[in-house]
């Protein structure tokens, strides 16, 4: 988020999207969704050498995403994990794994999968 931020690619990309495709992987996912309360170990870096941190994230999605779930370089990233996570988290959360993504096309959103997935804390948009 640092770098979309001082790149000024928050600003333009409402505007690309309006006919172009965004393809996230990672953290370029996790960066579309509402907050970045799920990722952390990025943040240690920032915080290092004083730079700002951000929790916010730019809002194309109404959901959060944690990927790499069982993955072995991330062996925390696990379902239990997620959910006890979402206990504390008001939006709904799709844990992926890296046989899956999500495609959103407006409002309608799938998981496309090879691999497991589970979404968590199912709300309903006030």
């Amino acid at each position: 988020m640092y770098w979309i931020i001082k790149s000024g690619l928050r600003n333009l990309l409402p505007k690309y999207l309006e006919t172009e495709v965004y393809v996230g992987i990672s953290a370029g996912t996790i960066v579309t969704t509402p907050s970045l309360i799920l990722s952390s170990s990025e943040k240690q870096p920032l915080k290092e050498i004083g730079e700002t941190i951000y929790d916010e994230g730019l809002g194309l999605v109404d959901f959060l995403v944690e990927p790499h779930i069982n993955n072995s370089y991330f062996p925390e990233l696990t379902f239990d994990y997620v959910e006890k996570k979402s206990r504390k988290i008001p939006h709904a959360i799709y844990a992926l794994d890296d046989n899956s993504a999500i495609k959103v096309d407006r409002t309608d959103i799938q998981v496309v999968s090879e691999g497991k997935w589970k979404k968590f804390n199912t709300v309903t948009k006030k």
